[in-house]
């Protein structure tokens, strides 16, 4: 029997896992996505995250495990709002709008040390300028490690990477 998902807050964690990707795909939006049970919820798999529309449901109710399991689509479709919840891996797939889309320094903030390091130097170009220098006046502690060194400072060399010290041995 087919199931849609107006009926998938009524299910268990022993029964959610049974939903083929298209049913979990086609939950429309975060309160249908709330009305699902949290145990339920944590339960989805890899291939039902993986079809969910999270550029409209957000991260806020997936598991950091289930956020893991994001394809590279999805994160390109996340507002800046969950930008926080990504890993270090995640972060280098933000495009350029995407960055230029974080109104305040507070969302970068926000973001793990790790995947604040992992932001690259083009994504740091696109951030607004306001923002740019809002974290450009963070104390050094706050804003990064005592080895970090900012790659907006350095520059590309001819093969774009070489410059960067984060790909030095």
């Amino acid at each position: 029997q087919t199931i849609d998902y107006t009926q998938f807050q009524y299910l268990g964690p022993t029964t959610i896992v049974h939903l083929l990707p298209s049913q979990a795909g086609s939950i429309p939006t975060i309160e249908w996505l709330n009305g699902i049970p949290g145990d339920s919820r944590a339960a989805l798999t890899e291939p039902q995250i993986q079809a969910l529309n999270v550029g409209v449901l957000g991260l806020s109710k997936l598991t950091n495990r289930q956020a893991s399991f994001l394809l590279s689509s999805q994160i390109r479709s996340l507002s800046f709002l969950d930008f926080p919840r990504l890993l270090p891996s995640q972060v280098i797939l933000l495009t350029q709008l995407q960055m230029a889309a974080i109104p305040t320094v507070g969302t970068l903030l926000q973001m793990s040390q790790d995947s604040r390091d992992a932001i690259t130097r083009e994504q740091l170009l696109s951030l607004r300028p306001t923002v740019r220098a809002d974290l450009n006046r963070l104390p050094v502690a706050a804003a990064a490690p005592a080895d970090f060194v900012n790659p907006i400072l350095v520059p590309p060399a001819a093969d774009g990477l070489a410059g960067d010290p984060r790909t030095k041995p």
